[in-house]
């Protein structure tokens, strides 16, 4: 597939782009802050509100939580902890309890673009995943996915001073692989990633899926043509893109 294209490298998202971890991060938000106003059942709104801010960083969304709810003063905050990461510990402590086993991300796994990694690595292009994720997380899932041995270097949120939508987490993913953008092909999922992808100077191409849906049909930053709706189609986009001018 990517012969003869000048392309040697290809980072992948994470998060909604390998695996569909987006939803169950939503539910344990919605879980946790049910939980903390004292209800018996999920906070459905903070699922809408976490699919409003799909591609930001989880500090960035433990924030917007935060704000919209109040739980500042219901939240357990340990010394020397701001309330987002005290949030942010809480909810990954239920997320990794209930909701994002290694059972249930092999369930959840989007097979359309780990078999493009896989292609790819079989034809001796070098893998990466650049994610909105601390890193520890990242590596926990591609282990679950089975994915460890064909991704070279993972650059997580806590490698970069600045998120998606800055292009920092894919260009420190290249320069780790010793590519320059033209010798790159990026895998996106959302807006934000998008747009971080396209200001890299990379090739891109961003994946729908059900919970980013509604958010890139919303944009209109992005080039149309590059956006993948139906995974039957993401090869032949693939091999459109890799010929394409920059």
């Amino acid at each position: 597939m990517f012969e003869s294209s000048g392309i040697s490298a290809v980072v992948f998202d994470l998060d909604g782009t390998l695996v569909e971890t987006e939803h169950l991060k939503a539910e344990a938000y919605a879980a946790l802050v049910g939980k903390l106003a004292g209800k018996a059942t999920p906070e459905q709104a903070a699922i809408e509100l976490y699919q409003s801010k799909v591609g930001a960083t989880d500090l960035n969304i433990c924030d917007a939580m935060i704000a919209h709810f109040q739980l500042e003063s219901k939240l357990d905050i340990q010394p020397g902890e701001s309330p987002r990461t005290a949030l942010h510990r809480a909810r990954m402590s239920l997320y990794r309890e209930q909701f994002g086993t290694g059972e249930t991300l092999c369930g959840l796994a989007y097979s359309h673009n780990i078999d493009l990694a896989r292609t790819a690595h079989a034809e001796d292009l070098k893998i990466a995943v650049a994610t909105m994720s601390y890193s520890d997380e990242a590596e926990r899932v591609l282990r679950a996915l089975g994915l460890s041995e064909i991704v070279e270097t993972v650059i997580g949120v806590n490698h970069v001073q600045n998120p998606k939508p800055a292009p920092d987490a894919f260009l420190h993913a290249m320069e780790r692989l010793r590519v320059t953008p033209a010798e790159t092909l990026i895998i996106e999922d959302s807006p934000t990633g998008a747009a971080a992808a396209a200001a890299s100077g990379a090739r891109w191409l961003c994946v729908a899926t059900s919970f980013s849906s509604s958010a890139l049909k919303s944009q209109t930053a992005l080039d149309p043509k590059w956006i993948v709706w139906n995974p039957a189609d993401l090869q032949d986009t693939v091999k459109r893109r890799i010929t394409s001018a920059h």
